[in-house]
């Protein structure tokens, strides 16, 4: 399973993508590469389990993290954010909630409003795209 770290630029996704995957990565600010790396999920019930049931290798689980290049808002390069986006099977948005010198006072509400109305657009955007396939295919039918 893949899930995607999306947010605003200067969040704290690569920060949270770090101490998820335990990869350093550097801020690449303008890159539209995703960096992509794997989150183990030790479970201990599994070491109870082989006590009872002999196998010779023991799988925890894993889940593959992306982080996604942050979204600002009315950028050019959105198109290219959101398909990474449409690439992953589930969705975490990191908000802003910490005040930095650089970025002034964090707005959590208003982040996540303008990331959810982000969103909301580009499958705007999908749907009209699909709506007018159809008809397309209708008329040709």
């Amino acid at each position: 399973m893949e899930c995607g770290l999306i947010g605003l630029q200067g969040c704290g996704k690569s920060t949270l993508f770090s101490a998820l995957t335990a990869h350093s990565v550097p801020v690449q600010v303008g890159s539209l590469k995703p960096n992509v790396g794997v989150a183990s999920i030790p479970d201990p019930r599994l070491d109870r389990i082989v006590e009872f049931i002999k196998t010779e290798k023991i799988i925890h689980a894993s889940l593959r993290v992306v982080d996604i290049p942050g979204v600002s808002l009315g950028d050019s390069n959105l198109n290219t954010v959101l398909a990474h986006i449409r690439n992953v099977d589930a969705l975490c948005q990191v908000v802003r909630c910490f005040d930095d010198a650089g970025l002034g006072r964090s707005n959590p509400e208003k982040d996540i409003a303008a990331m959810e109305s982000e969103l909301i657009i580009s499958d705007m955007v999908v749907v009209e795209g699909a709506i007018d396939k159809a008809k397309r295919t209708a008329i040709r039918g």
